[in-house]
């Protein structure tokens, strides 16, 4: 999904990494870091997960300060200003929503009655 994400926002020509071995412009080490968050997410952001609210803007917030930081240490860069950060907020948003129905689908908490 992330691949997905940032192949699109470079695609777009809304944000850019520098000269990286990629795949369909995503740098590998990117790849992995949305892969270290997949496996990160139940653990340390379930509080996110449980509340829409909180999973809409924790996610789209986090997403913008998190690739604005990738930014400001000149590994990526915001090719469009603001139309960039917006676009970097959606895709957090977006991935929040499909990460949080799959919190729900797949709680494995045992149900008290």
């Amino acid at each position: 999904m992330g691949l997905v994400g940032d192949a699109c926002l470079v695609h777009f020509e809304l944000i850019s990494f520098g000269e990286y071995p990629s795949l369909l412009g995503v740098p590998y080490w990117m790849l992995l870091l949305w892969l270290n968050f997949a496996l990160m997410l139940r653990p340390l952001f379930e509080w996110f997960l449980d509340g829409r609210w909180r999973c809409l803007l924790g996610f789209s917030i986090g997403g913008v300060v998190a690739y604005y930081s990738g930014h400001q240490f000149e590994v990526l860069t915001f090719e469009q200003g603001w139309d960039s950060a917006l676009a970097v907020a959606i895709e957090w948003g977006l991935a929040g929503f499909v990460l949080r129905y799959l919190h729900l689908e797949f709680d494995t908490k045992p149900k008290i009655l």
